[in-house]
C-alpha cells in the first residue's frame, strides 16, 4: 500500500518506480486537481492531506483489503467488503485497468483508493467489479449526437 498526502509522496513514486508510469501519472494529475480545489492558498510544497478530511491510498497486491483499519476501516466489519462505497470508477488506459474508489468515512473525510484491476483476491475483484461505473462508457452515454437537441 501507498500512502499519498503531499506531493513529495508522489515524486518518492515516481523516483522508486513502483507504479507503472501511464497509472501513476493518472494518479498525480488527480493529486494536482485536488490541491487545485482543496489548496487554501499554500504551495504545492506545502500542500498537504490527512485525517480528518482524507487522502490517497495506492493498494497493491499483496495488501489485506479486509483489513485497511490504517485507513479508517474495521477489519471486524471485513474491510473494504463491509463498507458502503461512494464510487468504484473503472479507467482503461493503454497499459493498464484500474478502479478509482471513493469512501466517505464521515462528513468530513473522504478518502480515494486506487487499485489496479486484477491484483487482489477473486472475492473483491468481483466486488469491485460489480459495484464498477467504466467511465468510458459513461462519457459515451453522456454525449448527444449531433443533431440531438437538447430539450430545454
Amino acid at each position: 500500500m501507498r500512502v499519498i498526502k503531499t506531493f513529495e509522496d508522489v515524486e518518492l513514486l515516481e523516483n522508486t518506480e513502483v507504479l507503472n508510469e501511464e497509472y501513476l501519472q493518472w494518479i498525480k494529475n488527480y493529486f494536482l486537481q485536488l490541491f487545485d480545489l482543496l489548496g487554501r492558498g499554500e504551495t504545492l510544497d506545502q500542500f498537504r492531506m490527512d485525517w480528518p478530511d482524507g487522502f490517497i491510498a495506492v493498494l497493491e497486491k499483496g495488501d489485506n483489503l479486509r483489513d485497511l483499519s490504517l485507513l479508517g476501516l474495521n477489519p471486524e466489519a471485513d474491510g473494504i467488503l463491509g463498507c458502503s462505497l461512494e464510487y468504484v470508477e473503472e479507467y482503461k488506459l493503454e497499459s493498464t485497468t484500474f478502479y478509482r474508489i471513493g469512501l466517505l468515512l464521515d462528513n468530513e473525510c473522504m478518502m480515494t483508493y486506487f487499485s489496479e484491476v486484477g491484483a487482489h483476491d477473486q472475492e473483491i475483484e468481483d466486488y469491485l467489479a460489480e459495484e464498477a461505473v467504466d467511465v468510458n462508457d459513461f462519457e459515451e452515454m453522456t454525449e448527444l449526437p449531433e443533431d440531438e437537441e437538447l430539450p430545454f
